[in-house]
């Protein structure tokens, strides 16, 4: 099993926090959260650890220099999204792996749980994560247009993922996909011929976020199994106020 952390991105929605430091190098509990998810994986036997890095990547490379991880990079961070990010780490696409975004804070019991799966793919959610709403204002740069960023709701029927998009309705939404997905060889060489294609004829410009490679999977036929995990066990950093609330919960 090896993982891949995308951590090329701005993290515009964090203000301040992120003008001078990019978000992988916030500290929780006095430890920056690429720190705590390489430590998680490590602790659960995951030792092959690429990074696609794009903004301050230089930070995060100096930051990082002793964890013995690999890294990528994405120099056109600032116009292409997360998809793009994963395909500059495409000759890590073989094999088992974990997709796991860089602004996730999260114990050592998550990788645990999602590892214990042996489907071809299979997603972690929250299910009792209180779920915002209201309209998010934050937007971002994509291929030269600004597109709307948000949370991504997921609809789950018999363990699995029955629709995953950013504008569910509350009646819709089983819980919240937090960011990390765990491919198996199989899956992964699936997502990669789609990938391929999708450069090649430039409809990547329709699949902004990995969410939108999961609901092309559902359309397929193919089955996204779900392991759910409890806000104790990780924090999504999305806002300031996301740092604030995991530093009281995770300093405690």
């Amino acid at each position: 099993m090896k993982a891949i952390i995308l951590a090329a991105g701005v993290g515009s929605r964090m203000g301040r926090l992120t003008e001078a430091t990019p978000k992988c190098l916030l500290e929780i509990n006095n430890q920056q959260v690429i720190r705590k998810q390489a430590n998680s994986l490590k602790a659960n036997g995951v030792f092959d650890i690429s990074v696609v890095v794009g903004y301050q990547q230089e930070k995060v490379r100096e930051a990082t220099r002793d964890l013995g991880l690999k890294y990528y990079s994405n120099n056109k961070f600032k116009d292409t999204g997360m998809i793009e990010s994963l395909y500059c780490a495409k000759e890590e696409l073989s094999g088992d792996f974990l997709m796991i975004y860089g602004d996730i804070y999260f114990e050592k019991e998550v990788i645990t749980r999602v590892l214990e799966d042996k489907n071809d793919f299979c997603m972690i959610v929250d299910r009792l994560k209180g779920i915002e709403y209201q309209s998010e204002q934050a937007l971002e740069r994509y291929h030269g247009e600004m597109i709307k960023k948000g949370s991504t709701k997921v609809t789950i029927k018999g363990g699995l993922v029955k629709k995953i998009s950013k504008s569910l309705l509350p009646e819709e939404t089983s819980a919240e996909y937090i960011g990390i997905t765990k491919f198996s060889r199989q899956g992964a060489e699936i997502i990669l011929r789609k990938i391929q294609e999708l450069i090649k004829t430039g409809e990547i410009k329709k699949y902004p976020s990995p969410s939108y490679l999961i609901r092309w999977l559902i359309e397929k036929g193919e089955e996204i199994q779900v392991v759910f995990v409890e806000e104790k066990d990780y924090a999504e950093l999305d806002y300031e106020k996301d740092v604030v609330q995991a530093k009281e919960r995770f300093e405690k």
